[in-house]
């Protein structure tokens, strides 16, 4: 599939993934993209913090050496100061309650502003049903629908670079290693909240599994793999670093970070990710993260990394 035809499906019709149907109606499609090329995929569904979570596994999950991580669910619209901040177990919350907090705030006001102008009894003065009242009773339900509707956040529409960039990258991947046993993909659910479907696939890895997680790849900035150094033997870490020199991407060891707060950085796993360190983290701004045109090349590199390093784990 070419990549404008991608985004166009995956990053656009398919490019809100906010809501439980959302996120069916895309794994469908991808699943039945996924099975033309010849993959093995297979759905299954967990339960974490009571949260219902769908994680998509391509590929021989158990027997492989390398699993590719990306998650597919969409945030919430989003006015947190800063842009989006990697790792941040406080970016993701208050990212979710101002989009939980101003759509209500706005319906009550809406609200409480037409009762204050229009209100009026449901019944007329001679004992029939007032037009007026009905048409308050008709508000009134559409206002609470709404409120139900945004009770958990209202989901962002502008998903390109988060997420769909690195599940195009893991598709390109596809293309190129679906005979490879040794190399398997996973899409997991959650990965704007609690990272239950990552978790998840963290806990169930074997011990000679390598996770590596995808993130924002697709953005205009560099191309950075985050590592624990001290969670990877020194001859590992050598081969990774090797494999990153070769594809032009930045190996950022974390153990040179200490005031760095990764609350979702799991030691032992690796993390391709397109953005910039900063002083508390790794982040990538509103506005790169709003684009809607990918960076080809952080993708071609992205799906070459994980190619290239299967075979040198061998």
């Amino acid at each position: 599939m070419e990549t404008k035809d991608f985004i166009l499906r995956y990053g656009f019709a398919a490019g809100k993934r906010y809501t439980r149907r959302q996120k069916l109606r895309f794994l469908m499609g991808l699943t039945q993209d996924l099975e033309e090329l010849g993959c093995r995929v297979e759905a299954k569904e967990t339960e974490g913090n009571q949260i219902r979570n769908v994680n998509l596994y391509v590929g021989e999950t158990g027997k492989a050496r390398v699993i590719a991580e990306a998650y597919y669910d969409t945030p919430s619209v989003s006015l947190v100061p800063g842009g989006y901040r990697f790792f941040s177990e406080k970016y993701r919350k208050n990212e979710l309650m101002i989009s939980i907090f101003i759509p209500m705030l706005l319906i009550l006001a809406a609200g409480a502003l037409f009762f204050w102008r229009a209100s009026a009894s449901l019944f007329a003065a001679g004992g029939g049903i007032s037009v007026a009242g009905v048409l308050n009773i008709v508000v009134l339900l559409v206002l609470l629908t709404l409120m139900y509707r945004c009770r958990r956040g209202v989901g962002r529409k502008r998903n390109v670079v988060r997420n769909t960039s690195s599940i195009l990258a893991l598709y390109r991947l596809a293309e190129r290693e679906k005979k490879n046993r040794r190399l398997a993909m996973t899409l997991t659910d959650n990965g704007c909240g609690a990272n239950i479907g990552a978790k998840v696939l963290h806990e169930r890895k074997g011990r000679d599994q390598l996770i590596v997680h995808l993130d924002c790849v697709g953005a205009q900035e560099k191309l950075y793999l985050l590592y624990d150094s001290g969670r990877q033997s020194a001859p590992r870490v050598a081969q990774i670093l090797q494999i990153c020199g070769e594809n032009g991407i930045e190996a950022l060891d974390i153990r040179t970070k200490p005031d760095w707060k990764l609350e979702y950085f799991e030691d032992s796993d690796l993390y391709l990710l397109a953005g910039t360190p900063g002083k508390s983290g790794f982040c990538l701004d509103r506005k790169r993260l709003s684009q809607i045109e990918l960076s080809e090349e952080n993708i071609d590199k992205a799906a070459a990394f994980l190619s290239g390093l299967e075979k040198i784990l061998r």
